[in-house]
């Protein structure tokens, strides 16, 4: 995929129509696919932590290996800092001209 920089064109020209984009169809085309990652992987990281629990508990202080509110705060720290890492190339995304970008490659 590659980085906001990288992928310069595709947003502006290729990803959504010549110059029909708009701001709003870009930010979510980026957020969203940033977005899909950070959901597999705290999915991915709540199913190893349901399973490797039972292990850990001797090393927990004061915190059951089931707690709702440290998984729950947990997940919504990580849905910001992934919607933060993907806001800011979908900034950048849209201040891209469609009508440079092609000539840019």
């Amino acid at each position: 995929m590659g980085t906001a920089g990288q992928r310069q064109s595709v947003p502006g020209a290729r990803g959504q129509g010549c110059t029909r984009s708009t701001p709003a169809g870009i930010y979510r085309l980026v957020m969203s696919q940033g977005l899909i990652f950070v959901a597999a992987g705290i999915l991915l990281g709540l199913l190893l932590s349901f399973c490797s629990a039972g292990f850990v508990f001797r090393g927990l202080c004061g915190v059951r290996p089931s707690d709702p509110y440290v998984y729950s705060a947990v997940t919504v720290c990580f849905l910001l800092m992934g919607a933060l890492t993907s806001y800011l190339p979908a900034r950048q995304a849209v201040k891209v001209d469609p009508m440079v970008a092609p000539r840019a490659e």
